[in-house]
């Protein structure tokens, strides 16, 4: 091998951040390796909305969810048209509940500030036993893009560059039926101008994720890098051993 590696992570999306960040708080070396000049995957070009049932900010706008409930609902949704999806198993369903909410509390431990969705977002089929009717989900807090420093121009651009919560922008975009949405877009709008004031740049949704997360990873010592395409995984007795990358044999001690 040219280099090796602890842990190997091909992009740059929020699941391969979060695989990064378990990795670096074990004390691992990690690279993430993102094909393209900018980072953040699909996922800064989204939403960036995460569905955890019985998250922490559930708990503390005095809401408790249950992994009873949670499960419930998941299990009506398999037989909604009568053709459950094969890839889902009781187990499998049980071990995301389980573990989805720990995977909040973890991310907040490294830094990364998140909130609770907005609350008119409901389960999609809220109707269903178990269903929510305010919400479920879970998301970044705008995040101000200077934070990055000299890795600012890395980041993915979103579709959303401005200091608003999610919940705002999809109330302010019906301005025609909601009575309050001219007084949304003014707090926007002060705010944006207060930003320009202070000399900060700011962005929402799923780039404020990957953000985040990128400013975590690079606090807890990941390596990343741009422009470097995976053409090959090593494969050593059925076994992942590494990649190779520009032209270079990089080990994954651990796995990829």
């Amino acid at each position: 091998m040219d280099e090796t590696f602890d842990w190997v992570v091909v992009g740059s999306g929020a699941g391969s951040f979060a695989s990064a960040l378990v990795m670096a708080a074990a004390g691992k070396s990690v690279l993430i390796l993102e094909k393209t000049g900018l980072i953040g995957g699909t996922t800064a070009k989204s939403g960036g909305v995460m569905w955890v049932p019985g998250n922490c900010f559930m708990a503390a706008d005095g809401e408790p969810d249950s992994l009873e409930a949670a499960e419930t609902y998941l299990d009506a949704l398999q037989v909604l048209d009568g053709n459950p999806a094969p890839g889902s198993t009781p187990e499998k369903r049980r071990a995301f509940l389980t573990h989805a909410p720990k995977a909040i509390d973890f991310l907040l431990e490294q830094g990364v500030k998140l909130r609770r969705g907005p609350k008119f977002w409901p389960d999609y089929y809220d109707e269903l036993p178990g269903g929510c009717k305010t919400t479920r989900t879970v998301v970044a807090e705008p995040f101000n893009l200077k934070e990055l420093g000299e890795w600012r121009s890395k980041l993915r651009p979103g579709f959303a560059p401005f200091n608003a919560l999610l919940g705002e922008g999809m109330e302010a975009g019906h301005a025609r039926t909601n009575p309050g949405a001219k007084k949304i877009l003014g707090r926007i709008a002060l705010r944006t101008i207060r930003d320009k004031l202070l000399g900060r740049s700011f962005t929402t949704a799923g780039a404020a994720l990957q953000g985040r997360m990128l400013k975590a990873a690079l606090a807890a010592g990941v390596e990343v890098r741009t422009d470097s395409p995976v053409s090959e995984l090593l494969v050593e007795g059925g076994r992942a051993v590494g990649v190779v990358s520009n032209g270079k044999r990089i080990g994954a001690a651990l796995g990829v």
